[in-house]
């Protein structure tokens, strides 16, 4: 999965749609998520990265962010 732009208040509705979609794959070990073409993040974006941590966690899946710097 990649995000790309700004993560904020305005696209977080945008990306965890994105996300249930992803979350009713079956047997899902590994997300991968794409950072590196963000260009903004705000607190709500952050909050839902947080929130996407733990959402993979329940699920038995592996979240990786790449692109980060």
């Amino acid at each position: 999965m990649r995000a790309a732009g700004e993560l904020d208040l305005a696209a977080v509705p945008l990306l965890r749609a994105h996300l249930e979609r992803v979350w009713e794959l079956p047997g899902l070990p590994v997300l991968i998520m794409d950072v590196s073409e963000l260009t903004f993040c705000d607190s709500t974006g952050l909050c839902e990265l947080v929130r996407t941590l733990h959402r993979s966690r329940t699920c038995g899946t592996r979240l990786i962010l790449t692109g980060l710097s």
